[in-house]
C-alpha cells in the first residue's frame, strides 16, 4: 500500500496463462491500490472452477492510477459463487486509505471465448461518476445457468447488443 504509492511505477507486460484453479477468493485478481498503473495483461487459456470470483479487477476513489490494455481469451468458468468477470473501480473492502482525489481510471478490456457456467453474476462492469469504464468489448461469450448476466454502472459503452446474445 504505502510502499506501492511511494514507489508509483506501472505493472506492464503480464501474462497468465495455461492455469487451472480451483477454490479460492478471485482465480485472477488485479488491484485494488493501482497508485501506479497497470497495463498489457494478456490472460487466457484458463480453467477456473468453484471460485467466489473468477477474473477480478478492481480499485477504490482515492487511488488514482489506471488499468488499460486487458486480454482475455479461451477462458472456462464453472460454479462461480459470485461474479465471473467482476471489473469496479468501487471496491469497498480495501484497507488502503484514499491518499488523493484522483479517481481510478479503467478502459480497454477485450474478452473472446469466455465460457461461464453457473454463476450469481456474469458479468459486472461498475466505474464511477467521475470516471466511467470505457472500451470493453465481448465476442463469443457464452452463458448457462447465470442468474443475473449483466450488470453495469458508470459504462461508457452501449452493451445492449450483448445483453440480446446472452
Amino acid at each position: 500500500n504505502e510502499d506501492g504509492m511511494r514507489v508509483n511505477i506501472p505493472c506492464k507486460n503480464v501474462e497468465i496463462r495455461n492455469c487451472s484453479f480451483y477454490k479460492g477468493h478471485a482465480s485472477v485478481a488485479i488491484g485494488s491500490a493501482m497508485s501506479g498503473g497497470v497495463e498489457n495483461i494478456y490472460i487466457h487459456d484458463l480453467k477456473i472452477f468453484e471460485s467466489e470470483r473468477g477474473i477480478r479487477i478492481k480499485s477504490l476513489p482515492g487511488r488514482g492510477g489506471y488499468v488499460k490494455d486487458v486480454k482475455v481469451e479461451n477462458i472456462q468458468m464453472g460454479q462461480i459463487e459470485k461474479e465471473a468477470i467482476d471489473i469496479t473501480m468501487n471496491y469497498p473492502s480495501s484497507t488502503s486509505i484514499p491518499l488523493s482525489t484522483i479517481p481510478p481510471h479503467f478502459y480497454d478490456f477485450s474478452f473472446k471465448n469466455v465460457e461461464i457456467q453457473k454463476a450469481k453474476v456474469g458479468i459486472s462492469i461498475i466505474g464511477l461518476s467521475d470516471s466511467y469504464v470505457e472500451n470493453v468489448h465481448f465476442e463469443n461469450l457464452t452463458m448457462k445457468d447465470v442468474k443475473t448476466k449483466l450488470m453495469t454502472l458508470y459504462l461508457k459503452d452501449d452493451l445492449s447488443d450483448l445483453e440480446e446474445k446472452l
